[in-house]
């Protein structure tokens, strides 16, 4: 398992959370994420592994391109 980071963004753009995570892939620690989102109120997720940026997902679960 790898260690990852959720970081949850509201919708005034301010970052309400930070919480570790534990995953066997990329594609898991993203789903799980998606999921957590889902049930809270924020807009924005970001799932980090180490200092690389995998993923920004909207509440709609749409994937937000990286650049």
């Amino acid at each position: 398992m790898r260690g990852y980071r959720l970081k949850f963004w509201g919708t005034t753009g301010l970052r309400e959370s930070t919480l570790p995570l534990k995953a066997d892939t990329d594609w898991d620690a993203c789903e799980a994420g998606s999921k957590m989102l889902i049930r809270s109120d924020c807009a924005t997720l970001e799932v980090w592994r180490d200092t690389y940026l995998l993923a920004r997902i909207d509440r709609d679960g749409a994937p937000i391109p990286v650049i």
